[in-house]
């Protein structure tokens, strides 16, 4: 379960920034909110709203690339960038971010950890993990030395070799290289990394396009569990769909693709389209559903931005439910959204919402729950368009 992300220095975010899942006490209990081993509480479902161009799909990416780096980083070439952006207007080129989540122990509990990253374009300057045993001890510290032009680490029971730690790349992570060397906790971390399924990568959103359906398709295809369940939704979700299936159609070269093809019924007839035939809302959910549906069945957390751009209003709101209902969600998978679906905020609490805005070319955040003089029983959605409570288009 992610509790809560921070970060400094990132894409149009200059100033330190917290995104947190927590629930305070004042909030009561609901199906959004999973109580964990230590009594904290977290939500299921996190809303991020903004004017365009206010930096919402940057709060998401923080998480995303930690998640990237702590995972995939040791695929990276070796003197390749490490993919992100300071912001323009700072005089370093160093980025600071951290994510404090909590993964199940051997006695059915559950363990905090933070990680934390400092790191240029060029090299990570430092990267830790901490483990909380009544305060956070370090499970390992890597920092880069100036003067040696090496890393320093020192370890608590990670179980890296101390010559191979200090041999890792300087653009690679040192838990995804202790996962190639096999090293039964970084593996641990690494499997947690993959549960974050997101429409953002380091570089942005991902829009909806030939190549991430032609991407959605393979995964469906290898995935026959998981194309069952696309179909048990696409039903549910009413899309005049009976079913789904995934066709190998030959090529005029000799080769073959894969095509999913849409099932209909009507007046007792039947006939198929090929997806690409489909609305856009039909492709957008058939995408969308590849993210959401691993998170559902395993856990983990579902990183999404604009999802209702190719869906109607109240299809982003059904897809939240399946979040907040314990039928569809037995292992209390997340969902972070951002969105421009006001009509979201008739479904959620405001423990749940952050709020972005920019100014002065720098963009801040901000949950509601935090804001002076905001009620629970508030009608959220008439403030937040009467500009209340800020992050609302200004016109000139």
């Amino acid at each position: 379960m992610i509790r809560q992300y921070s970060f400094e220095n990132f894409y149009s975010f200059l100033e330190e920034t917290e995104v947190s899942l927590l629930a305070n006490k004042q909030v009561p209990d609901s199906n959004n909110l999973m109580t964990l081993a230590d009594g904290d509480r977290v939500a299921k479902v996190m809303v991020v709203l903004g004017h365009n161009a206010s930096g919402k799909t940057k709060l998401l990416m923080p998480l995303v690339f930690m998640s990237w780096f702590i995972s995939h980083s040791f695929r990276a070439e070796p003197d390749s960038p490490i993919p992100f952006e300071t912001h323009l207007a700072s005089d370093s080129k160093v980025m600071t971010c951290d994510v404090e989540f909590s993964l199940p122990d051997e006695h059915g509990s559950e363990d905090i950890y933070r990680y934390e990253l400092e790191t240029a374009q060029t090299h990570v300057i430092r990267e830790a993990l901490y483990v909380k045993d009544k305060r956070f001890k370090y499970v390992f510290i890597r920092e880069w030395d100036k003067k040696t032009k090496q890393y320093n680490v020192k370890q608590q029971g990670f179980g890296f070799k101390a010559t191979e730690a200090k041999k890792v790349r300087k653009n690679a992570s040192l838990i995804a290289t202790a996962a190639q060397y096999s090293v039964p906790f970084a593996i641990k971390l690494t499997l947690a990394a993959y549960k974050v399924f997101a429409n953002v990568t380091v570089g942005g959103k991902r829009h909806l396009d030939d190549k991430l359906l032609g991407e959605s398709t393979d995964f469906y295809h290898s995935n026959n569990f998981f194309l069952k369940k696309l179909n048990t939704y696409i039903k549910r979700l009413d899309f005049g769909i009976e079913q789904i299936s995934i066709k190998k159609i030959a090529l005029p070269d000799g080769g073959k693709r894969l095509m999913p093809v849409c099932h209909h019924q009507s007046k007792g007839n039947n006939f198929s389209l090929s997806l690409n035939s489909e609305s856009s809302g039909t492709r957008g959910v058939y995408s969308i559903l590849r993210y959401i549906l691993p998170v559902l069945e395993y856990g983990g957390i579902a990183v999404l931005d604009e999802m209702e751009s190719e869906l109607h209003p109240q299809m982003a709101i059904e897809i939240m439910r399946l979040f907040t209902d314990t039928e569809t969600n037995p292992y209390n998978a997340q969902l972070l959204i951002a969105t421009h679906s006001l009509e979201v905020l008739h479904y959620v609490e405001k423990n749940q919402i952050y709020l972005v805005e920019k100014n002065d070319c720098a963009s801040e955040a901000w949950r509601l729950d935090e804001m002076k003089g905001v009620r629970r029983d508030d009608n959220i959605y008439a403030h937040y368009l009467a500009g209340a409570y800020g992050a609302v288009a200004k016109f000139n």
